[in-house]
């Protein structure tokens, strides 16, 4: 019998960033045993290679059920097609980008926009999360190791300002750093160890043990949250700086600001302020575990099952 198809409609790229590609990714993952899975090509460009363990289409046809997850819908030539395919998914960040969907999906901490009632399946709030599985049995630690995620985007000049604040804290740090999916080599401190983690390296090899995480306002800080690593937050632009002040009300973290705005000796008195502080830690990292419970994944396969197989 022929399996039903799930196809994925989403955008990336440097300035769009990966995230959104990445939960497809991750949900398609959890799903292939039971669905055909393609994805569009359109929206990927040259980083469709990243979805090579599926089917790559060109063309918009019908299928079981399809999942949106679109930073910019409007950039997308193929979109008035998709968003007239039924029965369909879509994911949303802080409730921007919507549109009219069977179900709609956003596990944002606040919403920028919030959703009309009476849509006829909605989903909210940070229980749907779609993380690496493989966080739930990470735990951050007391060594002197900073965990610096700022996603998958061009971010080398906020990398740069981040390791010149930790250059100018004494005393050795071992930092463990994701480099993304730009092109480039990293930056390296000239006096604490630096180890870089490349494109599709694994994320718990950085966040084992580690005592903080300096991370960007997306997807980087319910990573940390998940995991317990308390954040010192540097957002990529006011939208994210919003998601990490919520972080900041519940207790999870520090928002410093955008990265435009924040200078490095702001960014040095925070890490070494929370390096000194281990109570302060242990108490962060048990508030981002309450807030993200790293089980997102498993609840959004079952939603999207049931919409493919015509059970919802």
């Amino acid at each position: 019998m022929r399996r039903r198809e799930v196809l994925f409609v989403t955008q990336c790229g440097p300035r769009l960033g990966f995230g959104h590609l990445i939960r497809c990714l991750r949900i398609a993952g959890a799903i292939r045993k039971r669905f055909r899975v393609a994805f569009l090509a359109e929206g990927l460009g040259e980083h469709a290679r990243m979805a090579a363990a599926y089917e790559i289409r060109n063309d918009v046809r019908p299928a079981a059920c399809v999942i949106t997850d679109l930073v910019q819908p409007g950039l997308l030539q193929s979109f008035a097609r998709v968003r007239e395919m039924r029965p369909s998914v879509s994911f949303h960040d802080m409730g921007l980008g919507q549109f009219e969907s069977d179900c709609a999906i956003d596990s944002s901490v606040v919403q920028v926009r919030p959703f009309p009632a009476g849509r006829r399946a909605l989903y909210l709030g940070p229980k749907y999360a779609v993380l690496d599985p493989r966080l739930r049995g990470i735990r951050g630690g007391n060594m002197r190791r900073v965990f610096v995620n700022f996603g998958g985007g061009d971010v080398r000049a906020l990398y740069r300002k981040a390791v010149e604040a930790l250059d100018m804290i004494p005393g050795p740090i071992d930092i463990r750093a994701c480099r993304g999916y730009t092109c480039w080599d990293g930056v390296q401190s000239r006096i604490h160890r630096t180890y870089w983690i490349g494109p599709g390296g694994s994320l718990t090899d950085g966040m084992a043990g580690s005592a903080l995480a300096l991370c960007a306002g997306g997807t980087a800080l319910y990573e940390a949250a998940r995991t317990g690593l308390p954040a010192v937050v540097i957002s990529h632009h006011r939208l994210q700086e919003r998601t990490a002040k919520e972080f900041e009300r519940l207790g999870a973290a520090i928002s410093l600001g955008t990265y435009r705005a924040v200078g490095v000796d702001t960014i040095r008195r925070a890490l070494e302020t929370m390096l000194c502080a281990p109570e302060a830690r242990q108490r962060m990292g048990r508030a981002g575990r309450r807030i993200v419970d790293g089980r997102g994944l498993e609840r959004v396969s079952k939603i999207v099952a049931r919409f493919a197989e015509g059970r919802a």
